[in-house]
């Protein structure tokens, strides 16, 4: 298993990098997700395709 793996097999997040290894371009974080399903227990769907996208600097509310 790589250092990058979740223990499920799932890719994470790159490490950080500090010092002189740290990218000399950064832009600022935004949030996307497509494709997110959800199934409840009973097999029921919950959510089915759902697509969002967090621009950098936004603040979003989501109540469910």
């Amino acid at each position: 298993m790589g250092g990058n793996q979740y223990p499920d097999g799932r890719a994470a997040a790159p490490e950080a990098v500090s010092g002189r290894e740290e990218a000399t371009h950064q832009t600022p974080p935004s949030i996307q997700v497509r494709n997110l399903n959800y199934a409840f227990p009973d097999g029921t769907s919950g959510l089915e395709d759902v697509r969002l996208s967090f621009p950098a600097g936004s603040r979003t509310l989501l109540i469910g």
